[in-house]
């Protein structure tokens, strides 16, 4: 059974008021998070593929409005995976992987409740997978 976290610190008395309902959504903002996930596969079923593992990492966005009708954002992200059996049976491979994201907009409004909302978006990420099971330190 795979159980999936997100926890996600946002300002909702701000989001769900009604000057801000009013007015439209923010496009400046900054967002953290912590992302935790456990996978548990039976190993009965076939104990040389099966996966067990435990993930958590950080998740941290920035926004920023500009001139009424622009945003700007950025996001990094940082996970980490322990105790990963993968593919081979082989308990102790550590996954790491980490990315972040570059993204510019533009969010004209179309009617007084509807936005057009385009983007261009870059994002770039590194993952790594290492062994440091019992008979490698």
């Amino acid at each position: 059974m795979r159980k999936l976290i997100r926890i996600s610190g946002i300002a909702a008395a701000l989001a769900f008021s009604g000057a801000a309902v009013a007015a439209g959504p923010s496009w400046t903002y900054l967002q953290l998070g912590y992302v935790q996930a456990d996978s548990v596969e039976t190993k009965q079923v076939n104990p040389a593929t099966s996966t067990d593992f435990e993930t958590n990492g950080l998740d941290i966005v920035g926004s920023l409005g500009f001139m009424g009708i622009g945003h700007g954002r950025i996001g990094y992200r940082d996970i980490d995976s322990k105790d990963w059996t993968g593919e081979l049976g082989m308990p102790g491979n550590k996954l790491s992987f980490s990315n972040y994201e570059l993204a510019i907009g533009v969010h004209p409004e179309v009617t007084e409740n509807t936005d057009f909302v385009a983007e261009i978006q870059y994002r770039d990420g590194d993952g790594d997978v290492k062994n440091v099971g019992p008979n490698n330190g």
